[in-house]
């Protein structure tokens, strides 16, 4: 494993915000993991394109799985790929392999254990659609495999949001009916074109309530471009918040507790943020 004390949390956001973590780390096997019985308070992290930190000290051990990133082939559509694998990896491997049903995430930068960890999506497809089975080291840090029936997920949401567990690896089912460049190629220009992917940024901040779009309430709002500090709801995306500057994690929950007021004032739908938020 790699060890690293005081670690500015900066490197390993997306959108360039955090204090310091008392201890990062960066494990190389799943036998290593054994290590995390010794950590008091402790958090895992992916690509950390999804959570805003505070910019503050974090007196706990932050740790990633990204060197645990082995795929496998198994034959008749099935895969499996250690958490710590990049969906570009995964997407890469199912076009070598002419399998098909992520295409539409391309472009997403994110970690297959921190996916599923959110059960990620676009377009109507989430990564759960396609999981087998994921396996776990639980809360006693023995290692679990469950299969799917067994696992609470839906709309961005699983279980493993509210349990003390660290997801190792998984067992996907593709279909064998050849990977499609062309709607992986769209997905990606897509994002390109419509969301501000030059800034720093976290992806969407809200999940979309049944009603209606969170860009379209945020816009209709009036909240489009609003600036606090060093961070902007984004011109091309309202669902996007990007750092303009030198944001701090104020500037972020200001602009995040003004839009669910104004949303629910306007249209009484209660936002709720598809980011994890950090705090020390």
């Amino acid at each position: 494993m790699k060890r690293y004390q005081d670690f500015d949390i900066k490197n390993l956001s997306h959108i360039k915000i955090g204090g310091v973590v008392k201890e990062y780390i960066e494990f190389e096997s799943v036998d290593e993991l054994k290590y995390l019985k010794e950590c008091g308070k402790k958090f895992v992290i992916g690509k950390g394109s999804n959570i805003l930190f505070e910019d503050a000290y974090f007196d706990e051990t932050f740790f990633s799985l990204k060197r645990l990133s082995h795929i496998e082939y198994l034959g008749q559509g099935r895969v499996k790929i250690g958490a710590g694998s990049s969906l570009a990896d995964l997407l890469k491997f199912m076009a070598q392999h002419e399998l098909t049903g992520l295409e539409v995430l391309a472009g997403v930068p994110a970690t297959v254990g921190g996916m599923l960890y959110m059960n990620a999506g676009a377009n109507k497809i989430s990564i759960f659609d396609f999981v087998e089975n994921v396996t776990i080291l639980d809360e006693q840090y023995n290692l679990v495999t469950l299969p799917k029936y067994k696992i609470s997920h839906g709309y961005r949401e699983t279980e493993f949001k509210h349990r003390n567990v660290t997801i190792v690896e998984a067992i996907f089912r593709f279909l064998e009916v050849g990977y499609s460049f062309a709607t992986a190629m769209g997905a990606s220009d897509l994002k390109k074109m419509k969301q501000p992917l030059q800034y720093p940024n976290l992806g969407s901040i809200f999940k979309n309530p049944e009603s209606m779009g969170a860009w379209k309430a945020i816009t209709e709002c009036g909240l489009r471009g609003k600036i606090v500090g060093g961070a902007q709801i984004s011109e091309l995306h309202s669902n996007f918040i990007i750092n303009i500057g030198s944001a701090k994690f104020s500037d972020v929950i200001e602009l995040i507790s003004e839009i669910k007021f104004k949303v629910k004032e306007k249209f009484a739908i209660e936002l709720e943020e598809e980011i994890i938020i950090k705090k020390a």
